[in-house]
Order: C-alpha cells, then sequence, then structure tokens
C-alpha cells in the first residue's frame, strides 16, 4: 500500500475471513446486492459533503478493493463509486446514487494550535457493529512527521475502523480534515510510549473537490452544540470494502493456479469402507464397515505430475520420466512435505480458507473419492481391462495421468498408473460404524492405495489396502494426489 515517507500502522483491518467478517458483509449488504463470491478486504469510515451522494474517507480504506458500500445511521447501505483517489494525501471522494441523510461543510482554513476538536468513526466495526463514536481532542501539531505540510498531529486515539472519519472544530462544527493513520510515538522517537495520530488538512481537501465541481452547499445556521453534532451523526458514515475472493467455495470446483492443479470437491456423505466377502482378490483387512464424513473436502482430479512437484519442490525423483507423468519414487516424508510448501506457498497469495491445508487424504477419504458412489469392486465394475486403467505392467511404466477413463466424481487414475499415499497409519478396522476416522494413533507402517501400473488387477480393487514404512522409500510405483481439507 502506497503512502509516500512514511509506512504507517494503517487504522484499516484487511482480508478477513472469519464468522465476524461474513456478518459485516451481510451488514454493508454485500450478499443481497452481489453475485460474486466476495471477501471483506477492509473497513473504515466516512462522511457526506453533499445532500446528492458525494463521500469523503482515506484512500487506504478504498484502495484496491473490487466494491466499496456506504453504511449511513439509520441503517440503509449504498454501493459507492470511487470517483477519485490521492494516495499521496490519503484521501478518497466517493460517489452514491442517493441522498444523503445529512452533510458537512468541508472548512477551507486550516485549524490553528491547540484548537478543541472531536472525531467521529466507527471504530472496531468487527466487534462495535454500526456503533459511532465521538472522541474529543486538540490539534496537537501542524505538521506531520517530517514535517509534511498537509497533516496535523491529533491528540485523539485512533482504533481500527477510524480512517476516513471526520476530525470536526468543536467551535464552528465545520470539518477541519479526516483522520488518516496512526503511528506509536515510541517507532519514532525511541523511548515515547504515547500514540501519534495523524488528520489530513481540510485544506487540501477543498481544491480536489472544486476540482471535481463538486459544490459546496449551503448549510442551515444552527446554533446549539447538540444540533451541530446531530448533523455530523447524521452525516457520518461506515465504509466497508470487498474483494472477489481467491479461495476456494464449495461445492466449486477449482484449480490451484500456481501448478495448474484441478480441485475437485467432494461433499460429506455415508458409505460402506471395505470389501464384501466373496469379492474377487479380498484380503481380510478389508472388513466391511460404515463410515460417515460429516465434513466435505477437496481432493486433485488427477494424481500430482511431475512437472507440478518440481514446482514446489525443485527436483525429479521419478523413474520413469515425464512432465505429466505421475511423480513417484517419493517417501510419505517427502509427499508431506510437499504439502507442508504448497500450503505455505497458497496461504501466502491469500487461498487457503482459514482452518484448512493441503494435506495426503484419509484413507477413509481416499476409498469415498475413489468409490464415487460405487459398491462394486471398482468404480465402474466388478472386472477390470486394459481399458480401464494401467495395471500389471500392460504400460510397460507410468502412464501421462489422465489417459484412463475418469470415475463417476470426475477423478482420474484411482485405480492404477501408481499407488497414492494415505494419511493413515496402517490397522485394523473397527467392525461397528465410525465417523470420520484418521486410523490409528501410532504405528510403523503409513497406508497407501489404488494399485499401480506393474500390480495385478486386483490390487487396483477399491477397497484394497497397502502400507510400508514412511521414509526412505524408492519405488516407481507410488505416489499421491492433494487434499484440501480441514486441518488439526
Amino acid at each position: 500500500m502506497y503512502i509516500p515517507h512514511l509506512i504507517f500502522l494503517l487504522t484499516t483491518c484487511s482480508l478477513i475471513a472469519d464468522e465476524k467478517a461474513e456478518k459485516l458483509l451481510n451488514l454493508a449488504g454485500f450478499t443481497s446486492h452481489s453475485s460474486k463470491n466476495l471477501r471483506l478486504s477492509g473497513f473504515g469510515s466516512g462522511f457526506a459533503v453533499t445532500s446528492d451522494g458525494y463521500v469523503i474517507t482515506a484512500s487506504h480504506v478504498t484502495e484496491g478493493s473490487d466494491a466499496v458500500r456506504v453504511i449511513f445511521k439509520d441503517g440503509k447501505s449504498y454501493d459507492a463509486k470511487v470517483v477519485k483517489e490521492e494516495r499521496g494525501l490519503d484521501l478518497a471522494i466517493l460517489k452514491i446514487e442517493a441522498k444523503t441523510p445529512s452533510f458537512l461543510s468541508v472548512s477551507s482554513r486550516t485549524a490553528g494550535l491547540g484548537d478543541d476538536i472531536y472525531t467521529i468513526g466507527y471504530p472496531s466495526p468487527l466487534i462495535l457493529g454500526t456503533n459511532q463514536k465521538f472522541t474529543k481532542g486538540s490539534i496537537s501539531a501542524l505538521t506531520g512527521l517530517k514535517n509534511d505540510s498537509f497533516r496535523y498531529q491529533i491528540s485523539v486515539p485512533i482504533q481500527p475502523g477510524n480512517s476516513g472519519g471526520a476530525v470536526v472544530s468543536e467551535e464552528t462544527g465545520e470539518v477541519v480534515g479526516i483522520v488518516v493513520s496512526s503511528l506509536k510515538g515510541k517507532e519514532v522517537v525511541g523511548f515515547t510510549p504515547q500514540s501519534v495520530n495523524y488528520a489530513l488538512k481540510s485544506g487540501f481537501i477543498r481544491p480536489i473537490m472544486d476540482a471535481l465541481e463538486i459544490k459546496s452547499e449551503k448549510i442551515k445556521a444552527v446554533v446549539s452544540k447538540n444540533e451541530r453534532r446531530q448533523r455530523v451523526v447524521d452525516a457520518a458514515c461506515m465504509i466497508v470494502t470487498a474483494g472477489e475472493s481467491k479461495l476456494p467455495v464449495p461445492p466449486n470446483d477449482f484449480t490451484i493456479q500456481s501448478l495448474k492443479m484441478e480441485m475437485i470437491w467432494v461433499k460429506p456423505g455415508t458409505f460402506t469402507m471395505g470389501s464384501p466377502v466373496g469379492e474377487q482378490g479380498r484380503l481380510a483387512d478389508e472388513i466391511p464397515h460404515r463410515v460417515t464424513l460429516t465434513k466435505g473436502f477437496y481432493l486433485g482430479k488427477h494424481e500430482v505430475t511431475q512437472a507440478q512437484w518440481e514446482r514446489v519442490m525443485g527436483g525429479n525423483p521419478s523413474m520413469f520420466k515425464g512432465a505429466d507423468r505421475p511423480v513417484e519414487q517419493v517417501s510419505w516424508n517427502d509427499v508431506v512435505e510437499f504439502c507442508k510448501k504448497l500450503t505455505e506457498i497458497e496461504k501466502k497469495a491469500d487461498r487457503v480458507p482459514r482452518g484448512m491445508a493441503y494435506q495426503l487424504p484419509t484413507e477413509a477419504q481416499w476409498e469415498y473419492a475413489c468409490r464415487a458412489g460405487t459398491t462394486t469392486a471398482y468404480s465402474w465394475g466388478n472386472s477390470i481391462s486394459s481399458k480401464n486403467a494401467s495395471y500389471s505392467s500392460l504400460s510397460g511404466g507410468t502412464t501421462p495421468v489422465g489417459k484412463y477413463p475418469a470415475n463417476p466424481w470426475g477423478f482420474f487414475d484411482m485405480h492404477g498408473n501408481v499407488y497414492e499415499w494415505c494419511a493413515d497409519w496402517y490397522g485394523d478396522y473397527p467392525s461397528g460404524s465410525v465417523t470420520n476416522p484418521e486410523g490409528p494413533a501410532s504405528g510403523s507402517n503409513r497406508v497407501f492405495r489404488g494399485g499401480s501400473w506393474d500390480y495385478r488387477g486386483t490390487r487396483l480393487r477399491s477397497a484394497d489396502r497397502y502400507s510400508l514404512p514412511p521414509g526412505g522409500l524408492s519405488y516407481g510405483g507410488l505416489g499421491f494426489r492433494v487434499c484440501l481439507r480441514v486441518s488439526k
């Protein structure tokens, strides 16, 4: 965010993704007025300066947002268009297509040192909602940091949400500035613990309004302080800004853009995990039991390719080289490290929902997605041929991902090509129903599923299980696919 000469501790919060932020978006009317997937990007204060919809705030409140809404004390909210931003001054002028409930006069003169003032704004709206707050103070210096001439220092404590609010003269009721920033004094002088708060002088606002032909309207003379205060109350407004979210939103599928990796949403559900007695190739550890998954998750449409691995990890351990072939010869520890690094990359880009992380799927999640609502040995039926998958060394090695038909939910190569690591330690299944199982708490081997290009067809069954120690493996038929799910 650009403000010359000084990096301020800005008093607006950005990119907040929690329930309080969602409530603020609802309060501002975003959800009922937009079909876009919007996410809270900031908030602040402002005030109307004309009856026909011009509003002033600080530019850092609106900067970088895709949508802006203005809420007045009466609870009415409006879409706002940014008609002018002066980032060097930290000033923004907005326009709403509505009559404002009241408006304030912006003084063309500069307030004097020691003049009594008050600010009005909406501090901490995530906690306090639309509660306005008056705070008294005075002009404590006529220049800002490094003696810039366009700011005052004010003796008013500033909180998140105050930015863009009016600084009003106690004597005249006119606006003599707007709150723009706060900086802890000790960061400036090295020892003073108090805060240094800044306001843009009104004398620098008027010329910009004049250039835009925003005419000052005559305000009916008022005598009492209470009447002046009421005008300020009615003209003050909350500014809420939003940006189009980069986050995946269930049930929509999405692509991890940094890797061009497609992810499919898997909704919660219940299925029978394991295999029935009599299924060809069935093993004793496939005890059938009902599993309920109460939380949906995203799973990679394809196995992780060598190109994707190289993008994150930097090297390529695979035996069968090819950018679009699955990465293999990777241990469980290796792929967990890949998932951690991918999570870090995507979090920095603000593309990971709060409370989620890229991980391996649990064994139950893997089989649920593999079966894709089917109850047969394979997701296409009870028999297998070379048309269905890569197995029994028919291909002489791995094949490019997606070569064979997808299962009913759109996942490719859940059967064959390479085995796929799961998150769980290997252990015996329970005999009864379970919810959100994650395997034993400890063990010696980690599970992998799905069969590979060099194993017989029965090892490709949806219920088939295999396991190996998590480290030090070198095998050209074992890879993985990524899962985005709730993290512990």
